[in-house]
């Protein structure tokens, strides 16, 4: 799979990339904000998955996942959504198909992805 992590905090993006890469074949890319994720986005052939912060810098996780639904290419699109809100169940109502927790673990993370995947 491609995964796109759309996260402003490095050191949260390497550390969810180092998890997905050392337990997985996926391809990860990374951008900080909405406006470089939807510049990968067009750039990539495909994505498969979106693990899009909240906390986002300009444009915030919810209105960047309401934008990208959208798009009829995006509609089936699955995003996990991550954050530290406790709220965090109430993002599936805009759209979100997955909801994190931070902070997360690796099983956590991994246990969704794999679903995506059907694994």
């Amino acid at each position: 799979m491609n995964i796109l992590i759309v996260e402003d905090k490095t050191g949260q993006a390497l550390l969810i990339q180092k998890i997905i890469q050392k337990n997985s074949s996926h391809q990860v890319y990374t951008a900080k904000d909405a406006f470089d994720g939807y510049a990968l986005m067009k750039a990539m052939n495909r994505v498969d998955v979106v693990i899009l912060d909240n906390e986002l810098p300009y444009v915030n996780g919810i209105e960047f996942l309401q934008k990208i639904k959208d798009l009829e290419c995006y509609k089936s699109l699955p995003v996990v959504m991550s954050t530290a809100d406790e709220e965090y169940e109430s993002f599936k109502s805009v759209g979100a198909d997955y909801c994190l927790k931070k902070p997360f673990g690796k099983q956590d993370l991994m246990s969704v992805l794999d679903e995506i995947n059907g694994d």
